[in-house]
């Protein structure tokens, strides 16, 4: 039934296409009869003027050859405007048959509506039953797992019981072996007992024997040693007869506790009774229990059959619930494409029978025009021969409203048109200022990026000056060195093989022996050159290779400092390269002393502590003793100065730098941090 119900009728979109195109066509065939019957009006209003005006002009003949012709294109007229007619009587039925159809088709659509709604309210439905064996089937889950941990728990609850019930018995059966033991010592103390009751009788009648024989002893006084004999037996016959009294009293107080134990063993063996009976009442009532649990049980896998056979019940119609949404899901998709054909087809055939319409409205708009240039060159005519005799040209009212309504449309257009270039002028404005705004910030970064340009251009040709300040120092040095004879002379250039010494480590942490021997060549080295900066100072014109502004921010770091005249970063820049030279000499001096071409922290910490100027800083920066290692051979080495044209790589330096610490285990010192910005910041500014 639900699949029969599910089958959506699927309309034929060439009969909604064909009631959709026949609208179209009699609305546009009804809007062009109304422009041909107005069209038609106008030319009747002006045939009428012009026959009215013919009939004022003096020519009648003329006028009466121009009326008859325009009779003539009047009867044409007329006979068009009937042609027009029957269109839009055709039409009219046309329209009155497309409206049937349209009626049919919303029938049609009207059907299909109601039935998508129906299969919606059965798929609304179908998911509410959906919902609901779902939640049955949660429930009947839920019941599943309570009756499972029920049935565990009876188990537990059984076992435990059997368990006790089995301890119980055992007690029980331990309890009546020992009865039964008992039982078993008291038969066996009542053959005793008997025994003794028979001991007894037969010393009693001994003890009678004894007593008569007494009697007769004591009658008879035959002689004394007869009575001695007697004596002497009646003695062992009293020590007998105690003896005797003796074992009947234990015997009796035997009996009389075994007796005592007979009764407390009934007692035992009535309790025991009881327990057996309470036991067995017991036993009857955990089977009663039981029976009542497995009766239990088989309900609830009654009721899990049941639900198990609801839910797969559920599961069925879920699954054909499903082909049913799925079925309902083709069908409609189904139904949007043919309605996205019909769409397709009706645009198409719109378009098709709009274009015919277009060319029928355009033939007939070019007869029409044509009959209206054969009247206006005939009026053109008439008035150009009126207008021979006279100087005035007489116009009809219906041409005077027409140019003075075209007139005034065209005025507001023109109005129109002032105002649209006004508004077009004022963006064009506010786009020029935007643009000028913008050129002012362009041209505004591009002169920050000019000056910042020009400064690093200024950096880099001080950089370079102060390179070749260098340079010419050091050359100068050479050359006094060679003529001196303090230094052996080779050609300088680029960095030359030099073998590498095995690493010492020195003892103390004074200064080392190559220093000692080379006092003097470091003492005629720094003459040279501080003579040569003392000539130079004459030729001093106050340009710095340091940057003024880290001179002055440094000069202003101090909080005390609150003006600074602009002549004193200059001086303090100039005395800042004095220092780096000379450092940079002691330090290079160290390094060529130790058959090395890279200038170290050793280098510069032994070059300012062997210098009374500077080692104060020693003091200042926690150099570490550790500093003192270097490499190299205590012998005099050649001063092989580096090219001070080339651009050195600090990466590589300070790799070659980190491998040669590593491979003799030595860390280097570490500055503090305050001073490091101060010291070697001035110190590397030429490599940077």
């Amino acid at each position: 039934m639900a699949n029969s119900d599910m089958k959506v009728p699927i309309v034929k979109s060439s009969l909604v296409g064909g009631y959709n195109e026949s609208r179209r066509d009699s609305e546009t065939a009804k809007a062009r009869a109304e422009a041909g019957l107005f069209e038609v009006k106008k030319s009747v209003e002006e045939l009428a003027l012009l026959i009215e005006r013919s009939n004022r002009g003096p020519e009648f003949k003329k006028i009466d050859m121009e009326v008859l012709k325009i009779e003539e294109k009047y009867a044409e007229v007329m006979r068009v405007l009937e042609a027009v007619k029957e269109e839009v009587s055709e039409v009219k039925l046309d329209v009155s048959s497309v409206l049937g159809e349209r009626i049919a088709a919303e029938k049609e659509v009207e059907e299909l509506r109601f039935k998508t709604e129906r299969n919606m309210i059965l798929l609304e439905s179908l998911k509410k039953e959906i919902e609901v064996a779902n939640e049955e089937h949660l429930m009947a889950a839920l019941r599943k797992i309570e009756a499972l941990r029920g049935y565990k728990e009876i188990e537990r609850q059984r076992e435990r019981r059997a368990i006790e019930v089995l301890d119980l018995l055992v007690e029980r059966n331990k309890r009546i072996k020992k009865m039964l033991e008992e039982a078993e010592r008291s038969k066996d103390i009542e053959n005793e007992l008997f025994e003794t009751n028979s001991d007894v009788e037969m010393l009693e009648i001994q003890l009678k024997l004894f007593k008569k024989m007494e009697r007769r002893v004591q009658g008879r006084d035959s002689s004394m040693s007869r009575s001695n004999r007697s004596f002497g037996r009646g003695k062992y016959s009293l020590s007998v007869l105690k003896e005797v009294t003796e074992a009947t009293e234990g015997k009796k107080e035997e009996l009389a506790s075994v007796n005592v134990e007979i009764f407390r063993i009934m007692t035992v063996m009535d309790a025991l009774r009881n327990e057996i009976i309470r036991a067995k009442d017991e036993t009857a009532r955990l089977e009663n229990i039981l029976r009542k649990d497995d009766v239990q049980i088989q309900k609830l896998n009654s009721n899990m059959l049941i639900k198990r056979s609801k839910l797969e019940a559920v599961s069925i119609a879920e699954e054909r619930i499903s082909s049913l949404a799925d079925n309902l899901v083709g069908s409609l998709e189904k139904l949007r494409k043919s309605r996205k054909a019909a769409k397709k087809e009706e645009l198409l055939l719109k378009e098709e029978k709009t274009l015919d319409e277009l060319d029928k409205v355009k033939h007939t708009e070019a007869l029409v025009l044509e009959k209206l240039e054969t009247i206006v060159e005939d009026t053109m005519e008439s008035r150009e021969m009126e207008s021979e005799h006279c100087s005035t040209i007489t116009i009809s009212r219906f041409e005077y409203e027409y140019l003075s309504k075209h007139a005034s449309q065209a005025e507001e257009t023109a109005v129109k048109k002032v105002a649209a270039a006004e508004a077009w002028v004022e963006a064009l404005k506010a786009s020029t200022k935007s643009v000028l705004m913008k050129s002012d910030t362009l041209m505004r970064e591009s002169e920050m990026v000019r000056v910042e340009e020009e400064k690093e251009l200024f950096r880099m040709e001080r950089s370079l000056s102060t390179k070749r300040l260098v340079e010419g120092e050091i050359q100068k040095f050479k050359q006094n060195s060679e003529t001196e004879g303090y230094i052996s002379p080779k050609p300088v250039g680029k960095f030359t093989p030099v073998q590498r010494g095995k690493p010492r480590r020195y003892s103390s942490v004074g200064t080392p022996t190559f220093f000692n021997e080379g006092t003097s060549s470091l003492e005629t080295a720094l003459n040279v050159f501080w003579n040569n900066q003392r000539e130079q100072l004459g030729n001093f014109a106050g340009q710095t290779y340091l940057p003024l502004s880290r001179v002055r921010k440094i000069l202003k770091s101090n909080p005390e400092v609150k003006k600074i005249s602009c002549d004193v970063p200059a001086l303090f820049s100039k005395a800042c390269e004095y220092f780096i030279l000379e450092v940079t000499l002691r330090a290079w001096m160290n390094t060529q002393s130790c058959t090395r071409q890279t200038i170290r922290r050793c280098d510069i910490f032994q070059a300012v502590k062997n210098s009374g100027t500077y080692d104060f800083l020693i003091d200042r920066v926690p150099f570490g003793p550790h500093c003192v290692v270097h490499q190299g051979v205590p012998t005099p080495a050649e001063m092989i100065l580096p090219d001070m044209n080339i651009p050195i790589d600090m990466n590589e330096t300070e790799q070659e730098n980190l491998t040669e610490e590593c491979s003799i285990n030595n860390r280097g010192f570490d500055l503090n941090s305050d001073l490091q910005v101060v010291f070697f910041e001035l110190l590397f500014l030429q490599s940077l």
